[in-house]
């Protein structure tokens, strides 16, 4: 892994607030709760950092908080198509 290509900087909302990460692509990042099947976009912010996004989409399952329904299938296609990473997070 090229150290120039990767991307840090701290959380903002969900379960990773105020957490520092860093992915390999720049836009942002799907971070995957495997085992209780849920899911959160993170979106590279203007200012620096990553925000939640509340976009709706059919996998939005609480748009207050974020929180979307796990698809294995969706997440490795937009971790091989897109230019988000996919992180794995520990239970909460």
């Amino acid at each position: 892994m090229n150290a120039d290509r990767l991307t840090s900087g701290a959380c903002a909302g969900g379960p990773l607030d105020g957490v520092e990460v860093t992915v390999r692509k720049p836009d942002g990042f799907l971070a995957v709760d495997k085992a209780a099947g849920k899911a959160w976009v993170y979106k590279r912010q203007p200012e620096g950092g990553f925000g939640l996004c509340l976009e709706h989409d059919n996998s939005l399952t609480y748009p207050a908080t974020g929180e979307r329904v796990f698809d294995e299938a969706r997440a490795w296609q937009a971790g091989h198509d897109s230019s988000i990473d996919i992180i794995a997070v520990s239970p909460l």
